[in-house]
C-alpha cells in the first residue's frame, strides 16, 4: 500500500511545489517536467503488465482501473488546470524550426503525450496547434515526431485544416512507413541467411543468431519464440481465451526509451491514419501510396504484435470503402487474417476487420466463393474468437456470421463445427443470464449493466435470427419446386407449414433439436420476459426481445418446440404468457415505435404456429385429422393444439388479440398486426370452448367493423385484403355450418296483398318542387319563378331542393346508376305512375308493410310502425295496472313489469343535499344509509371522519374520527351494530370493523386492504380484497380464516393455472355463502383448496365482477357468464366499464362507471338495468363525477356522492320514481 501512496504523493508535492514557484522570475520548468513523465512512465508500466486487451483499447483509461495509481495521478493532472492552461500557453509554444525545439518545448511533449491517454488536454484542438503538431510529424527529428503524432487527433486535422495539408501529412507517413517494412525485410532475410549459415557450422549458437536485427525488439523475438514453443497456443482448435494468457504472450508490455522505438512511432501513425482511412475524399491518396499492400505486409510481421494490432486497426476502417474490402479478399487478405497468432495482441482486431467485410455483400460474395479449406479454416477461426475473444470481438464475430448464414456452404461449416453450441454457450456467460441463474437481483436494475447488457445480447439474438431463417429457407428450397427463398418471413413459414402437413412431418430437423437440447428456448424466454415497461425505453433490449421473437417464429415450427413453449422452466414463467404478456406490454405502450411494431407482430407469429399447430388446412374438432402416419401420432398432435389452446386462453391471449384488431399505431405495421391477430383469431376459435365464447363478444363485432372499411396505410392495400380474407375465413368457423333456408312462403303471400291492395297516394306539391327544381338547375331561375310560382310558398324552397338532389343523387351512384341512366323514354307516363312505381316496391320490402298508407312524400322517409300483440303489455300505466286486477289480467299484464320498473327507475328527482366546506381536505367520498333509519345517512371525507345525518333537515348531528386519511368505502351490517370501513391512501391501507353506539369503537382492524363486505345469509364473516387475493376472516375475533389467490407479486404459473389481476378487484360472497368470487375465480369456501372451482376469462383489466341475485350467473363487466355449465350467455355492452350495485328485492341493478385511462366515459350519470334480461331503464345525469352510490332498504331513496371539482364535493339524495320538478313543470 505504502508503494502505491509514495508516487502519487510524490507528484502532489511536485504539482504544489510548481504552482508556488512558476511565477518566479528565471523559473526553469525542465526538471519539472522530466519528474512527472517519469513518474507517469512508471504508472504506465504498472499498468500495463496486468490489463487485460479489452480495458486497455475499448474503455476509457480512468474509468476501466479507477483504483490504480495511473489513475489518480492522471486525475490530479486533470484537476490542476492552471497547468494545463500553461502547459498549452508557454511550454508547448515556440517560434523555433521544427528541427531546432528546445528541449522544453520536447520534455513538455513528452507530458502531454503521456497525460493525453488519459484526459483530453484543453486547447490542442484548436487550429493554430493542429498546424504546429502538423509541421512537427513532417519536419521534425525523434523523439519530437513520435509525441506529436502520438498527440494529435486525427479528427481535429480533417475538421482544422485544409484537404491539401491532410493529404501530405498522409503521404508523409505512408512512404514513411513503406521505409521502415522495406528495411525490416531486409534485415530480417540478412538474419535469416546467416542464421542458417551459423546453424549449420554451430547449433549452439542459433539463440543468438536470432537477436541480429538491431531494429527489432528483443523482447519481441523473444515472446515469438515462446509462443512457437507453446504448442496449446500454436494449436489451431486451442479454446485458451485472451483474458487467461500472461502479458508476455498476448504482448501488452508499454514502454517508452529514449529515443522511442521505431515500432512504437508506427503503432502511432497507423493510430492517426485510421482516422483518414473512412474518408471518401482521401481513398485516392492511399491508392496512390499502395496503402492496402503496405498493410498487407505489416500483416505478416511476426515479430512485432502491437503492430499488427494497430494495422488491422487502420485496416478496418480501411474497410469502409466497398472496393478496397474486394481488393483486399483478391490479394489473399483472408489467408493473412487467419495467419495472425491467435494468442496475440493483433488478433482481437481481427474480428473487426471481418465485421467491416461483412457490411460488404460483394465482400461476402468473395469470401464464400473461396476454397474450401480456406473457407474451413476461417470459419474455424471465427469460431475459437467467438469463444475466446472479448465482448467486443465476440460482438463483431457474431455480426459477420449473421451476414454469412445466408450461404450454404459456411452454414454447412458452422453446423459441422457445432457453432449452435458456441453462440448459445455465449448467451448463458453473459452475467445477464449468470445473475439470474443464480437467482440474484434483476440485472436491470444495474444502470451500467442495464447499458451494456442489451448491446451484447442483441446480435447474438439476430445471429440465431439470421441462423434459423437460414435454415428454413434451405428446407423450403429442399420441398418447393420453386428454387427462390422467399423474402417475406411469414410467406416462407407457410411455405413449411404446407411442407409439415405431408408425408415429411415427422422427419427429424437437427438444427431445431440441438437447439431444444441446449435449452435456447428457455434462455430466448427470460430475454423477452425481461422487457417489462421500463425495458421498452432501452432500444437494444427491444430489438433483442424482436430477434429472439424471430428466432421462437422459426423454431416454432416444430411440435416440441411448441410444446416446450407450454412448459414452466426454472426461474422463467411458462412460454406462452411470456409472450402474451409482452403483446399486452406493447399494446399499453403509447409511443409504439416501428421497432416495437415489427416484435409485436413477430410475437403473433409465435401465436399462430402455436394456435394453428403444422396441419395445413383446419378441420373441425368433431372431424378426424388427415395426417399420415399412425393414429398415435394424430392423436398426439391433437393433443398438443389442444395443451397451447387452453394455455392461450387461460393468459387470456384472446381478449388480447382481439385488442390488436382495429390497432392504429405504429403505422407502418398496424395492418400487418391486424392481419396476423385475425389469423391467430381465426385458428384459435377451433377450440370448442373458445368457439362458443367468441361469438358473443360485442367488443369482437365493433373492431371488425372499424377495421374492415380501410386499410391504416394506403399502401398496404394487400395486406387489407388478406385481414379480410382471414375475417371471412374467422367468421366461418365461427358458424361451423351453413344456415338452413327459412320458409318465406308465408312472408311472400303477405307482400303480395299489400303489392295488390296498397294504394300510395302523393302530394302534387312534390311535382311542383321537382319542377321548379330542373328549371333552376338549366339556369333559367327567372322562368322558374314565374312558371311555378306556387314554389314560392314553401320556404326554403332552394335550399330544401338542393340538398334533396344530392341526396338522391348519392343514393342512385351507390346504388350502380346514375341519373343519366334512369331516363324514362315514354312520354306519356304521369306523375303518379312513377311516384306508384317508385314508393310501393320500397313499401313493399319493408319489414312491417301496411295496406292503408297516409299520403307519401317522393323525399321524406317514413317508417311502418312495429305490430302489436293481445299478449304485449299496454304502455298506458293506468290501463295496465288495473287491468292486472281483473279477470283477464294477461290480456293486460303479460311482461308488464319491465314497464314499471322502466317508468319508476328511469326518473329520479333531487331531493336533499349535504355540502361539504370549501377546504379539498373534507371533501365527501363515502356515504351509506343507517340500516335501523333509512332517513339517515353516514358520511366519510378525505380527512377520516364519519359524519352522522338524519332527517328531516339533515344536520350534522356528530362525528367521529377513526382514520387519518380518505374514507373509501363504508358498509353497514343488517342489524346496524357494527360497520365496515376502508381508509386508503398511496401510503397506508387499513380497514377496521366498528360498532356502532352512541359512540364508535373499534374492535378489529385489517391491514393492507381496498374492499371488504360481509357474507350474505348469516354477516358472521367478512371478505377482504388485498393486492389480487381474497381473505376470509371472522366477523368476531378477527382473525383470517383463509386465504384465496395467489401473490400477484410471484411470476411462477403451473401448466394448467388460470390467472387474472383486475385494478379494481373486489372479492365478494355469493348469495348463499357458499362460494366467493375474486380476481375472476370461483372459489369454494366450504374447503380449502389450493386451485379455484373454475376461472373466467379476461376481457377486461378493470372490473373482476359479482353474483346475480338469481344464483346462476356471474357478471363480469360486459360477459354474463352461467355458473352451471360456466360458458358465455351473452354480453351487455352497457355495463362495459361499470360496478354494479343491486337494490335490497335484487330486481334492479344500478352501474356506474369507474374511471379508465385507455377508454375514456363519462363519470357524470348512473344508469338502472333491469336484473332479469338486462334492459337499460334509464340514464340519470348529476352535477359531476359520480364518486359512491348507496341504496336505502326500500328502494325510495338513492344517495349519490358527486364531485363538481377537485376541491368540492356534494351528497345528493334522489327520490326514485319521481319526475324532476323542471320536467314537471314542462308537463
Amino acid at each position: 500500500m505504502s508503494s502505491e501512496v509514495e508516487p502519487v504523493t510524490d507528484f502532489v508535492n511536485l504539482i504544489d511545489k510548481w504552482k508556488a514557484e512558476h511565477k518566479n522570475e528565471g523559473y526553469d520548468p525542465l526538471p519539472f517536467l522530466r519528474r512527472c513523465s517519469k513518474i507517469l512512465e512508471s504508472a504506465f508500466v504498472e499498468f500495463y503488465d496486468g490489463c487485460p486487451p479489452e480495458s486497455l483499447f475499448h474503455r476509457p483509461l480512468k474509468l476501466a482501473a479507477a483504483e490504480c495509481r495511473l489513475s489518480k495521478v492522471l486525475k490530479l493532472l486533470e484537476n490542476c488546470k492552471e497547468f494545463n492552461d500553461t502547459l498549452t500557453s508557454r511550454y508547448l509554444k515556440t517560434n523555433e524550426s521544427p528541427k531546432n525545439v528546445g528541449s522544453v518545448v520536447i520534455a513538455s511533449a513528452k507530458l502531454a503525450f503521456l497525460a493525453g491517454h488519459g484526459y483530453r488536454i484543453t486547447g490542442l484542438d484548436s487550429k493554430e496547434y493542429v498546424n504546429v503538431l502538423i509541421s512537427w510529424i513532417i519536419y521534425a527529428n525523434e523523439p519530437l515526431r513520435t509525441y506529436a503524432t502520438g498527440l494529435i487527433d486525427g479528427h481535429f486535422v480533417v475538421i482544422q485544416s485544409s484537404k491539401d495539408q491532410s493529404v501530405k501529412l498522409i503521404t508523409t507517413l505512408l512512404k514513411r512507413l513503406w521505409n521502415y517494412i522495406e528495411f525490416y525485410t531486409y534485415k530480417e532475410e540478412e538474419c535469416i541467411v546467416l542464421d542458417e549459415n551459423q546453424n549449420k557450422s554451430n547449433p549452439r549458437k542459433r539463440k543468438h543468431s536470432q537477436n541480429l536485427n538491431p531494429l527489432v525488439n528483443s523482447k519481441f523475438v523473444v515472446r515469438e519464440r515462446d509462443i512457437a514453443a507453446n504448442s496449446s497456443v500454436n494449436d489451431l482448435r486451442s479454446n485458451g481465451s485472451l483474458v487467461e494468457q500472461t502479458p508476455a504472450t498476448i504482448d501488452l508490455h508499454y514502454s517508452l526509451k529514449k529515443p522511442p522505438t521505431d515500432s512504437l512511432y508506427e503503432c502511432y501513425t497507423f493510430r492517426l491514419l485510421s482516422c483518414f482511412g473512412g474518408l471518401q475524399e482521401f481513398l485516392s491518396s492511399f491508392h496512390e501510396c499502395n496503402a492496402l499492400r503496405l498493410v498487407s505486409r505489416y500483416i505478416e510481421m511476426k515479430s512485432d504484435n502491437r503492430l499488427v494490432y494497430h494495422a488491422l486497426d487502420f485496416l478496418s476502417k480501411f474497410f469502409c470503402h466497398s472496393k478496397t474490402a474486394t481488393e483486399f479478399i483478391e490479394l489473399d487478405g483472408i489467408q493473412k487474417l487467419i495467419d495472425v497468432p491467435r494468442s496475440s495482441i493483433g488478433s482481437t482486431r481481427v474480428p473487426l476487420c471481418l465485421y467491416y467485410l461483412a457490411c460488404h455483400k460483394d465482400a461476402v460474395e468473395k469470401i464464400c466463393r473461396l476454397p474450401a479449406h480456406i473457407l474451413r479454416e476461417l470459419v474455424e477461426y471465427a469460431l475459437w474468437l467467438l469463444e475466446c475473444s472479448h465482448d467486443y470481438g465476440k460482438f463483431y464475430i457474431v455480426v459477420f456470421f449473421s451476414g454469412t448464414f445466408s450461404y450454404r456452404n459456411v452454414l454447412s461449416l458452422f453446423d459441422d463445427m457445432n457453432g449452435l453450441r458456441c453462440i448459445v454457450n455465449m448467451i448463458c456467460s453473459t452475467q445477464y443470464i449468470i445473475n439470474a441463474a443464480n437467482g440474484e437481483c434483476d440485472p436491470l436494475e444495474d444502470t451500467d449493466l442495464r447499458d451494456v447488457t442489451p448491446q451484447i445480447i442483441y446480435p447474438m439474438c439476430v445471429a440465431l435470427s439470421k441462423y434459423f431463417e437460414a435454415q428454413v429457407a434451405f428446407k423450403v428450397r429442399e420441398l418447393v419446386t420453386s428454387s427462390s427463398v422467399m423474402k417475406h418471413k411469414h410467406r416462407s413459414l407457410e411455405f413449411v407449414s404446407k411442407y409439415e402437413s405431408a408425408k415429411h412431418t415427422r422427419q427429424h430437423w437437427e438444427p431445431i433439436a440441438l437447439f431444444q437440447r441446449l435449452d435456447g428456448i428457455p434462455l430466448l424466454l427470460k430475454i423477452i420476459g425481461d422487457t417489462d415497461e421500463l425495458g421498452m425505453f432501452v432500444p437494444d433490449l427491444v430489438k433483442a426481445c424482436q430477434a429472439a421473437l424471430d428466432v421462437l417464429c422459426s423454431v416454432t415450427l416444430s411440435q416440441s418446440c411448441q410444446m416446450t413453449l407450454t412448459e414452466c422452466h426454472p426461474h422463467h414463467a411458462i412460454g406462452l404468457r411470456v409472450i402474451l404478456n409482452f403483446i399486452a406490454i406493447i399494446r399499453k405502450n403509447n409511443n409504439a415505435t416501428y421497432a416495437d411494431g415489427v416484435s409485436l407482430n413477430s410475437a403473433i407469429t409465435v401465436i399462430i404456429n402455436c394456435a394453428e399447430g403444422t396441419d395445413g388446412e383446419r378441420r373441425d374438432d368433431s372431424e378426424s385429422l388427415e395426417i399420415t402416419g399412425s393414429t398415435r401420432y394424430g392423436n398426439k398432435k391433437r393433443e398438443a393444439r389442444e395443451t397451447c389452446w387452453k394455455l392461450i386462453r387461460q393468459a387470456h391471449g384472446v381478449s388480447r388479440l382481439i385488442s390488436l384488431l382495429d390497432v392504429t399505431r405504429p403505422a407502418q405495421t398496424a395492418d400487418e398486426t391486424r392481419y396476423l391477430a385475425c389469423k391467430a383469431l381465426a385458428g384459435l376459435v377451433e377450440h370448442r370452448p373458445l368457439r362458443e365464447i367468441v361469438p358473443k363478444l360485442h367488443v369482437l363485432t365493433s373492431k371488425l367493423l372499424n377495421a374492415i372499411p380501410n386499410p391504416v396505410v394506403e399502401d398496404k392495400k394487400e395486406l387489407h385484403i388478406q385481414f379480410c380474407i382471414n375475417v371471412e375465413l374467422l367468421l366461418k368457423r365461427i358458424v361451423k355450418r351453413k344456415a338452413s333456408t327459412p320458409d318465406y312462403h308465408w312472408i311472400a303471400v303477405l307482400r303480395t296483398g299489400v303489392d295488390t291492395e296498397t294504394r300510395v297516394q302523393c302530394d302534387n306539391e312534390d311535382l311542383l318542387l321537382m319542377i321548379y327544381l330542373s328549371l333552376v338547375l338549366s339556369g333559367i331561375r327567372n322562368n322558374a319563378a314565374s312558371s311555378v310560382p306556387e314554389a314560392g310558398k314553401f320556404p326554403d324552397a332552394d335550399d330544401y331542393l338542393f340538398a334533396m338532389l344530392e341526396s338522391v343523387r348519392k343514393l342512385e351512384t351507390f346504388n350502380g346508376f346514375t341519373t343519366e341512366d334512369s331516363k324514362v323514354s315514354e312520354s306519356n307516363r304521369s306523375y303518379d305512375i312513377i311516384t306508384h312505381e317508385d314508393l310501393k316496391p320500397r313499401h313493399v320490402q319493408r319489414r312491417n308493410p301496411l295496406f292503408t298508407l297516409p299520403p307519401l312524400s317522393a323525399f321524406t322517409p317514413y317508417r311502418c310502425p312495429k305490430p302489436t300483440n293481445r299478449s304485449n303489455p299496454l304502455i298506458n300505466f293506468q290501463k295496465r295496472h288495473y287491468g292486472r286486477q281483473g279477470v283477464y289480467h294477461r290480456r293486460y299484464g303479460v311482461g308488464s313489469t319491465g314497464h314499471d320498473l322502466r317508468m319508476i327507475y328511469s326518473r329520479f328527482r333531487p331531493a336533499r343535499m349535504i355540502r361539504s366546506t370549501r377546504d379539498p381536505i373534507s371533501c365527501l367520498t363515502a356515504v351509506a344509509f343507517s340500516p335501523t333509519d333509512d332517513c339517515a345517512l353516514i358520511l366519510g371525507d378525505r380527512a377520516g371522519y364519519f359524519h352522522f345525518f338524519k332527517a328531516p333537515k339533515f344536520e350534522d348531528r356528530s362525528k367521529a374520527r377513526i382514520f387519518n386519511s380518505t374514507i373509501t368505502q363504508i358498509v353497514p351490517s343488517y342489524a346496524g351494530d357494527v360497520m365496515l370501513a376502508v381508509s386508503v391512501n398511496s401510503r397506508r391501507r387499513n380497514c377496521a370493523l366498528l360498532a356502532i353506539n352512541d359512540t364508535i369503537d373499534e374492535k378489529s382492524t385489517f391491514p393492507f386492504i381496498d374492499y371488504v363486505e360481509f357474507s350474505k345469509t348469516v354477516q358472521d364473516k367478512l371478505v377482504a380484497s388485498s393486492a389480487g387475493q381474497a381473505i376470509i376472516y371472522d366477523a368476531n375475533t378477527g382473525t383470517a380464516i383463509n386465504t384465496y389467490g395467489k401473490d400477484p407479486y410471484d411470476n411462477t404459473y403451473s401448466a394448467g393455472e388460470l390467472t387474472c389481476y383486475y385494478k379494481f378487484n373486489r372479492a365478494t360472497f355469493s348469495y348463499d355463502d357458499r362460494l366467493v368470487l375474486s380476481s375472476g375465480c370461483l372459489w369454494d369456501v366450504r374447503k380449502p383448496q389450493t386451485s379455484p372451482v373454475h376461472g373466467f376469462d379476461q376481457f377486461n383489466e378493470q372490473i373482476s365482477g359479482v353474483f346475480h341475485p338469481n344464483g346462476m350467473e356471474v357478471i363480469i363487466n360486459t360477459e354474463v357468464w352461467d355458473m352451471r355449465n360456466f360458458k358465455l350467455i351473452q354480453t351487455v355492452p352497457a355495463l362495459d366499464q361499470c360496478q354494479l350495485l343491486f337494490n335490497r328485492n335484487r330486481s334492479v341493478m344500478y352501474a356506474k362507471n369507474v374511471y379508465n385511462k385507455e377508454r375514456p366515459v363519462s363519470m357524470s350519470s348512473f344508469r338502472t338495468f333491469d336484473s332479469s334480461n338486462y334492459k337499460p331503464l334509464g340514464c340519470i345525469s348529476v352535477e359531476g363525477e359520480v364518486n359512491a352510490i348507496a341504496l336505502d332498504d326500500c328502494d325510495r331513496n338513492v344517495a349519490v356522492i358527486e364531485r363538481p371539482n377537485s376541491s368540492m364535493s356534494v351528497c345528493r339524495m334522489y327520490e326514485g320514481g319521481m319526475v324532476p320538478e323542471d320536467d314537471a313543470t314542462k308537463k
